[in-house]
């Protein structure tokens, strides 16, 4: 269990179908992923430095967005935004990473703010052309655009927004596409890995190995109100 910034619940039940069961990511699972990462993110920080290279949002924002929703108005979504939660100065990020869910398949976009690029991480793309993909996406980076704009416009003073002259760059993952019900993991893998290059090494082996590794951290999330596996627990005290 996770409160902030908004109620997340998962069981081992729900952790056996998604990891190993075949069956795609839900947006708890991914969003619990995505705190967890964040916080593997501070630990590169001394605490006393107030920045990090990258914001990463969950997918709740868009999804506001997609609806034509203003998520603003979203308290969750609010949390993500504020120095309650964001102990760091969010408007000097290179990086805003938004995940992105529909049609049964995950992806996510970067949007550089220093160098004016939105990169497409699309695991489901494979080696599609890359004017077949920015086509494919254009009309939801225009909505994630314009969301992000008017989000910053409202809760922040002094710090706009302008996409105006940003290029869009196809991030190249694998040659073939991923399994929908995987491309949760995929999406994840990429997150945590992109360095602003437009490639990103991976195969399936290296899905099994991340989703070991992801489990595994998963059970290290701080604030978890849940209560730990035995085993778990034991290889700490060891």
């Amino acid at each position: 269990m996770h409160d902030i910034p908004r109620f997340i619940e998962r069981n081992g039940h729900d952790f056996k179908k998604e990891f190993v069961g075949g069956v795609g990511l839900s947006y708890e699972l991914f969003d619990i992923s995505i705190r967890r990462l964040k916080q593997l993110d501070s630990c590169i920080y001394p605490s006393d430095i107030p920045l990090r290279w990258r914001h990463i949002l969950e997918s709740d924002f868009a999804m506001h967005a997609l609806a034509n929703e203003n998520p603003a108005m979203n308290f969750s979504i609010r949390q993500q935004f504020i120095e309650q939660i964001v102990d760091y100065e969010l408007p000097r990020c290179r990086m805003i990473i938004v995940p992105v869910h529909s049609r049964g398949l995950w992806w996510a976009y970067a949007f550089d703010l220093r160098e004016h690029n939105v990169f497409i991480i699309d695991p489901s793309s494979g080696s599609s052309d890359d004017d077949i993909v920015d086509m494919m996406h254009s009309g939801t980076i225009k909505l994630i655009q314009d969301s992000l704009r008017s989000t910053v416009s409202n809760l922040f003073h002094g710090w706009e927004l302008s996409f105006d002259a940003f290029e869009k760059v196809v991030v190249r993952i694998s040659q073939s596409p991923c399994k929908s019900f995987d491309s949760g993991f995929y999406t994840l893998f990429c997150i945590k890995n992109f360095n602003g290059d437009n490639k990103i090494h991976i195969n399936e082996a290296a899905i099994i190995k991340f989703k070991h590794y992801l489990l595994y951290e998963l059970f290290g999330l701080k604030e978890n109100r849940g209560i730990l596996p035995t085993v778990y627990v034991q290889t700490i005290d060891d």
